[in-house]
């Protein structure tokens, strides 16, 4: 299996914060024990649509603010996938997902 991820981001400095938009795209290539049914006469093979080849993108942005040894971090992004995307050939998967993900975060750093 081949993947490969390019992110671009601009991180805008205000006077305690930064705002980072970005944007981010996968591919990968099928494992070669892919299959998107399986064959039960190979000895090995798997039918879990994460080893199949696809292409993502996500879209988001990432907002810190610095308050001294503690940082408050939010970050929202959305993620679409699909089997045409990618930069390879290969089974097309069934169970692709897109979805909305957000994390909130605390993080306190020391010497």
């Amino acid at each position: 299996m081949d993947s490969h991820t390019v992110e671009l981001g601009w991180a805008q400095h205000y006077e305690r914060s930064t705002l980072t938009p970005f944007f981010r795209y996968y591919s990968q290539r099928e494992a070669d024990f892919y299959q998107v049914i399986a064959d039960l006469s190979d000895p090995y093979f798997a039918d879990d649509y994460r080893l199949s080849s696809y292409g993502a993108m996500t879209l988001g942005a990432r907002w810190a603010i610095n308050l001294g040894d503690w940082t408050f971090e939010l970050e929202g992004e959305r993620y679409w996938s699909d089997a045409n995307w990618g930069l390879y050939d290969g089974d097309s998967a069934p169970a692709l997902v897109d979805f909305w993900r957000g994390t909130a975060a605390i993080i306190w750093r020391f010497d």
